[in-house]
């Protein structure tokens, strides 16, 4: 750690670079950068792989904010610049002029806890760079989620930049009643020709809608699809891989939208987007001319659960004293519990909060900063290239459920899959998952995933069967009811009956005792064992939650009782696979 007695020259000027899947690391840098810019720092945030690699050579600060994405990955926007880092021609002290800190963000219930952030923080060790602040790591267990970490970190973290570069004499701390600048400079646009909102991500390709069809019987609770993309052009992916796409808001709700935030009568006009300042670029997907009414449906997350960036920036435009001091209350630390209870809990929304708060009238200029990003989704791929490597299948589950107050709420990003109809075009990129499977096609592979959590695995079998004739694949499928929701039924059965591959069904719904794949997993102890043996890996995929470790359970009771060791033999046992990359997770809330 460096000492206010190391100043050497340094100069006010911060960069905060996060990593982020969901926005959360991006809130918290840009979070980061507005209370910089109360104490007079020139600051600017942006992700990772939008910033030019050259400038770290030259930097004196930077703050790094590093979500964690599955199993313990670094999230997409993010993986460039780690690539960059990790090259092995970089000399050791490349980076000594640099002071740095990290911030990550995690869940601790998962092995892989924060292995971005620490990652990052060690290869930054190695180039040179010297910490001036000790590495902070949130935790989503936490009973205060994030915020429970970040807020003391927070508080540390100014204290000991105030001692390493005090404010300078003749400046005074901006109050946090004082409203922040805008990001963005609106101007009437002469030209009516709008531009494209692009993805933020790179190696994008076209790909068209061939098939939207329900998997699920008509009066099943649940609606998944079967969803098919054509690609333009032929593409390579390995079974384990995943689609990106960015969704877009219904127009309707959009309507409803611009109402509430009273924008509806210029939602049409368009305008120039351009920086408010120099510090503070904007990203280069962001349209150069666009209307509220194309930023709102193709840009924000206007329907998102706010996060308590959100209520800050409200309680600046709350034109009722009271509701100001109601949203300033909310973010407090002290009232966190109450925050939860109030937008978390209930899952209400941003559109809700502002039907709440009535006063509130937001500026035009002000929406980038108020408003969340709709961030791309990343669905399993349920097919091979090695069977055509033009059509992507995808296995969707429609979002739609009531929350504990009673109110609908639908994903964005699903409900808008379910209006594309064959013949529409998007733009998807297919990337590399969570799972990975070993090299070897004669490995034994054991597969436990149940409702859309089998996707993946349909793609391993695919691409099996296209190189072998004997697959070595176990897979266990948990399902309501056969009759109802036993995805691609006919398929897995003509490769059981033909011997290609062992599949198991838990229909928990179908028997008087609710039968769940972890008690197959118990019937099958004997050749699971004995798969185990011969050095088979085990997958997992599907909903977070109980079944993930309702199957590690099982499958330690499998090696305790098959191999007559204990029982806390048998979780190093398990501890050691996982370790070794042969029990892999891929899990989602």
């Amino acid at each position: 750690m460096i000492s206010p007695d190391d100043d050497d020259g340094l100069s006010r000027r911060l960069t905060v670079l996060y990593g982020s899947q969901t926005g959360n690391a991006e809130d918290v840098a840009n979070r980061i950068a507005r209370e910089a810019r109360r104490r007079h720092w020139i600051a600017r945030s942006l992700a990772m792989d939008d910033y030019d690699k050259s400038e770290v050579l030259e930097e004196q600060w930077i703050i790094f904010v590093a979500a964690t994405s599955g199993q313990g990955q670094e999230p997409s926007n993010m993986r460039s610049f780690w690539q960059f880092l990790l090259r092995s021609d970089l000399p050791a002290q490349l980076l000594d002029q640099l002071r740095f800190t990290v911030f990550g963000l995690g869940d601790s219930s998962y092995s892989k806890y924060n292995w971005p952030a620490r990652k990052l923080w060690n290869r930054l060790l190695m180039l040179g760079a010297v910490p001036f602040h000790e590495k902070g790591e949130a935790d989503d267990q936490h009973y205060a989620g994030i915020e429970g970490t970040l807020d003391p970190w927070l508080e540390d973290l100014w204290r000991t930049l105030d001692a390493l570069m005090p404010m300078p004499a003749h400046l005074n701390l901006i109050p946090s009643t004082a409203m922040p600048s805008a990001r963005v400079s609106l101007s009437s646009a002469k030209q009516s020709t709008l531009s494209d909102v692009v993805s933020s991500s790179q190696d994008l390709v076209w790909a068209t809608v061939s098939r939207n069809e329900r998997a699920t019987a008509p009066d099943h609770f649940q609606d998944t699809r079967y969803f098919d993309l054509t690609l333009d052009d032929a593409t390579q992916w390995r079974a384990g891989d995943v689609l990106e796409l960015k969704p877009k808001n219904i127009q309707k709700d959009v309507d409803m939208f611009l109402k509430h935030v009273r924008w509806a009568d210029q939602a049409d006009q368009p305008l120039r987007i351009e920086s408010a300042s120099q510090d503070q670029p904007l990203p280069p997907y962001w349209p150069a001319i666009a209307t509220v009414r194309q930023i709102c449906r193709e840009l924000l997350d206007i329907f998102a659960v706010p996060r308590r960036s959100f209520f800050e920036m409200l309680a600046y435009f709350a034109k009722s004293d009271l509701e100001a001091e109601r949203l300033r209350e909310f973010c407090m630390p002290a009232n966190q519990d109450e925050l939860w209870d109030y937008s978390t809990r209930p899952r209400r929304t941003i559109t809700e909060v502002l039907s709440e708060f009535k006063s509130v009238e937001i500026p035009l200029a002000y929406i980038f900063d108020v408003f969340p990003e709709i961030k791309p989704r990343q669905f399993s791929i349920a097919s091979s290239s090695l069977v055509d490597p033009k059509r992507v299948q995808l296995l969707v589950a429609i979002v739609d459920y009531k929350t504990i107050l009673h109110l609908p709420r639908r994903g964005v990003c699903t409900h808008w899959l379910k209006t594309l109809q064959p013949g529409t075009r998007l733009q998807v990129k297919i990337m590399p998952g969570s799972l990975e499977t070993p090299k070897e096609i004669n490995t034994p592979i054991i597969c436990v995933g149940p409702g859309t959590g089998i996707a993946p695995f349909r793609a391993l079998a695919q691409e099996r069967a296209a190189q072998t004739e004997q697959t070595d694949l176990t897979i266990f499928f948990g399902c309501r009811s056969l009759e109802k929701d036993f995805y691609h039924a006919q398929e897995w059965q003509k490769a059981h009956d033909a011997g290609r591959l062992k599949f198991i069904v838990a229909a928990s719904r179908d028997t008087p005792d609710k039968v769940y794949v972890q008690h197959k997993l118990r019937e099958e102890a004997v050749w699971l064992w004995q798969l185990l043996r011969q050095g088979a890996h085990v997958y997992i995929s599907g909903s977070a939650g109980q079944m993930p470790k309702s199957v590690r359970k099982a499958l330690i009771e499998i090696i305790e009782t098959q191999s007559h060791v204990s029982r806390m033999e048998a979780q190093a046992y398990l501890d050691t696979m996982e370790a070794d990359g042969r029990l892999q997770e891929e899990t989602w809330s």
